[in-house]
Formats: structure tokens, sequence, C-alpha cells
């Protein structure tokens, strides 16, 4: 009983620990079946964990089309032998809004042959809207300041014409 109350308590600790992040995580076996998923999942994504537990993640229904290379990309890591990847993407919640996140990725081998990926993702959308908005508001300060060049030019020219005539 001792070692199984140990057990037992360590893995109540992990998660209260996994359900405190603030990070997808997510699981997956040597056949890409969903082993584990954390709270934020459904918190953010809107799976509940028994949708996807002893799944294939349907992420060709969640990635945006335009980035599913880069799932494909993990998926051909494990012949590669890759230890890990990052990078962002973009995925749509169970009410298909879209969410930009940014991931790493740590394949799991046994010595040679591939066992499991593991899946650690943040939601940066927030930040994503704010760069969007900054690069808006650069380009009309940047109009802006083209339209004050061009009109401060042609009221130069103006005064020296209108010198030249006076004189």
């Amino acid at each position: 009983k001792g070692k199984k109350g140990l057990v037992e308590s360590r893995e109540r600790q992990f998660q209260r620990l996994a359900d405190h992040a603030k990070n997808i995580v997510i699981w997956l076996g040597r056949d890409l079946r969903c082993e584990y998923v954390n709270r934020e999942v459904q918190r953010l994504l809107g799976y509940a964990s028994d949708e996807l537990l002893g799944k294939e993640i349907p992420w060709g229904e969640i990635v945006h089309a335009d980035d599913y290379h880069i799932i494909e990309r993990w998926q051909d890591a494990k012949q590669d032998k890759v230890a890990s990847m990052e990078g962002e993407f973009r995925l749509y919640t169970k009410t298909r809004h879209m969410l930009f996140l940014s991931y790493r990725v740590a394949l799991q081998y046994d010595d040679d042959t591939f066992t499991g990926l593991d899946l650690v993702a943040e939601d940066i959308t927030q930040q994503k809207i704010a760069e969007q908005e900054l690069r808006k508001a650069n380009r009309k300060i940047q109009e802006f300041n083209a339209r004050l060049t061009d009109d401060v030019s042609k009221k130069i020219r103006a005064l020296r014409e209108s010198e030249e005539r006076c004189k």
C-alpha cells in the first residue's frame, strides 16, 4: 500500500500542476492517438478530454488550412528522429473561433523507436491582434507623413512660383 499510495499522491500532485498550467498540454502515443490533455484544452479550445482521449486529434478539421503543413512536419519528424520543434500555427476552437498558438513539440523515442509526441502550446492571439493593430497604425502614420510631405512640397513650390512672379 505504501508504494501505491505514493504513486497516487504523485499523480494528484502532477494533476494539480497540470491543471494550473496556462498552456495547452497534449500527449500523443506512438500511434498519434491522444493519451493526455490538460484542462486548458477544454478551457481554450472547447474540447472535453473524453472527446480526444484514445482518439486521433482531428488536426485537418481544427488547424487552419494554410498551417496544416506544420502538423505534417510533426508526423514526418519521427522518421528523421527529430527531438523537438517549435513555431506558431492557427487553430480553430470547437466554436470555430480562430486562435494563434505558439508551440513546442517534443518527440519521444525508446532507443530508435518513436514512442510519442508531447505538445505544449500557448495562446498568443491577443499578441497577434496587437501586432496587426500596430502595423495598421504604422501604415496610417506613414500615409499621413507622405501626404504631409507632399502638401509641404506643393506649398513650397507655390511660394517659389509666387516669389518669381513678384520679382
